[in-house]
């Protein structure tokens, strides 16, 4: 049974407008892929893998830990924070933990969508704009991304 399996076994479910996108391996998401969720307006993206040592394939942990900082790297680059892509570990028997990774991922941008949301308030004229919560994601070994 996965981590995603475990958690949502356990009660947990994702936010609405939360997408899970599994891959067979974290170390198989491209920076390609990372790049167009946020050429899309995805608020953020976290990616999740076995912890070392757990990979049923070889080294797909690593590989995508190296693939998420080379893709922070061109985050920076281009001004967007490289805090809104996250990665985590996480073991198949962790559903408490994937749950905790997720959710804390996520607060961030709660907090950034309200602070949009009185701006606008505050300098609009009228009512303000909803935002769209509209999100990709990726089970224990994959992407979450949210719309702006």
């Amino acid at each position: 049974m996965t981590a995603m399996e475990n958690a949502t076994r356990d009660g947990f479910s994702f936010d609405p407008g939360t997408t899970v996108m599994p891959v067979k391996c974290a170390g198989l998401v491209k920076v390609s892929f990372l790049l167009k969720l946020f050429a899309k307006g995805i608020e953020g993206v976290l990616v999740l893998g076995c912890h070392e040592g757990d990979c049923h394939y070889y080294n797909g942990s690593e590989r995508c830990g190296q693939i998420v900082e080379e893709t922070r790297e061109i985050l920076g680059l281009a001004g967007i924070p490289a805090r809104r892509l996250g990665f985590s570990l996480i073991a198949d028997s962790q559903g408490k933990e994937l749950k905790r990774a997720v959710t804390g991922f996520g607060k961030q941008f709660k907090t950034v969508s309200r602070k949009k949301a009185i701006r606008r308030k505050s300098t609009a004229k009228g009512p303000a704009k909803s935002s769209s919560k509209k999100s990709t994601a990726r089970s224990r070994r994959g992407v979450r991304a949210r719309n702006k």
